[in-house]
């Protein structure tokens, strides 16, 4: 999911999803990295936020650890996502 997307934003978009499918897990992929649309997309149910120029790993990690199969890995300063590991860069 982007932030920026025709006809719905992606943070509407995710608090939609997550107000009726709590289960799924929302990962956003954007090339915005003001703090302020991160904790947005958080607050509306995204498990992570990555950067588009992100490293690929941190995008494989973030998928892994928001839909279960990873229980913690570590991001790097490009990216944000909610874990309860505690050795992650985490914007609870």
């Amino acid at each position: 999911m982007d932030v920026a997307m025709p006809v719905l934003n992606g943070i509407e978009a995710a608090r939609q999803i997550t107000a009726k499918q709590p289960q799924t897990a929302v990962v956003f992929l954007s090339m915005h990295s003001d703090e302020g649309y991160v904790l947005k997309a958080l607050k509306a149910g995204a498990r992570a936020y990555i950067l588009k120029d992100s490293a690929e790993h941190d995008l494989i990690n973030a998928v892994g650890v928001s839909d279960g199969r990873l229980s913690s890995a570590r991001p790097s300063a490009r990216c944000w996502w909610k874990t309860t590991c505690g050795r992650c860069r985490s914007a609870r």
